[in-house]
């Protein structure tokens, strides 16, 4: 079982929306984000996701917000093969299906907080990135969520490159357990519960 589902999509949609606490400011993409031929794209939903980052973290970690502004833009356009290119070659990135499913259920993430830590086999310096999703009233209520969730993920660099992963268990919001070694995307008895899991076709 692959520890690792990836919140890649968990960040979803078109032309965005970036609303900070502090204010707001739109961004807007069109085409490939690295500037090369059109990338296969999956169907938006009609409502656009938002995200926003907690107060002082640009300041706090300039690198590692770029990447995840960067990656949540593309996922929110739907570019599934750019969003590929960023997940660690560790893990396999979500297939293209579930990465819709994830975007039509997603409504808004907050990233919250970002720190340092420190993991077996992976690189220094790894970067613990922790948010808050919120679904589509749709979603929630087939998934009877009353609130948003909380949901973590790793980035390192890889190939002189940021990538992502999803942390594993023990390092999801709220987990009580106590894996300082664990690897993402080793074979593990459990894996992280996201909101959008549900087998489920959109």
């Amino acid at each position: 079982m692959r520890v690792v589902r990836s919140i890649a999509v968990v960040l979803i949609v078109g032309a965005v929306m970036v609303c900070a606490p502090t204010g707001c400011e739109q961004a807007t993409s069109s085409g490939s984000p690295s500037g090369g031929p059109p990338n296969e794209t999956v169907e938006l939903p009609e409502e656009k996701p938002t995200y926003s980052f907690a107060e002082g973290l640009a300041d706090e970690h300039p690198e590692i917000v770029t990447f995840m502004r960067r990656f949540l833009e593309i996922c929110m356009a739907g570019d599934y093969t750019a969003y590929r290119e960023m997940v660690s070659r560790q893990v396999e990135p979500e297939s293209r299906s579930r990465f819709k499913q994830v975007l039509h259920s997603l409504r808004g993430i907050v990233i919250e907080s970002i720190d340092e830590v420190e993991i077996r086999r992976l690189p220094e310096p790894t970067y613990l990135v922790v948010g808050r999703a919120t679904l589509s009233p749709e979603a929630a209520a087939r998934r009877h969520l009353t609130g948003p969730r909380g949901i973590s993920i790793l980035v390192f660099q890889e190939d002189g490159e940021y990538r992502m992963v999803n942390a594993p268990p023990s390092l999801q919001p709220g987990s009580e357990e106590h894996e300082p070694d664990a690897i993402p995307g080793a074979p593990t008895t459990s894996a992280p519960s996201y909101p959008w899991d549900e087998d489920e076709d959109y």
